[in-house]
């Protein structure tokens, strides 16, 4: 069920076919789910959402960052081999 589907829960295929829900429930929900309640959830689905695509975001910056980091390395064991190399010639 996506977010938009909640705004018309009066109208929804389900409340055409089988009438209007009795007060504090919804029909094809289970059994303890109320507006508000999916309301809230689908809130929170929607937060935990954005959350893991931040999340999936810093995981790439990070990667990133860490081949940065490793090229670096590695220039500076190249610079530090080439700087012996040279002291040792002279």
């Amino acid at each position: 069920m996506d977010s938009s589907s909640f705004t018309d829960l009066k109208e929804d295929a389900v409340s055409q076919v089988l009438g209007k829900d009795k007060p504090g429930r919804l029909k094809g929900m289970g059994r303890g789910v109320t507006a508000t309640k999916l309301a809230f959830m689908l809130a929170r689905d929607s937060r935990v959402e954005k959350l893991e695509a931040t999340q999936a975001d810093f995981l790439t910056k990070l990667e990133d960052l860490q081949n940065v980091v490793s090229g670096l390395d590695a220039k500076k064991v190249n610079y530090l081999t080439e700087y012996t190399c040279a002291i040792k010639q002279n």
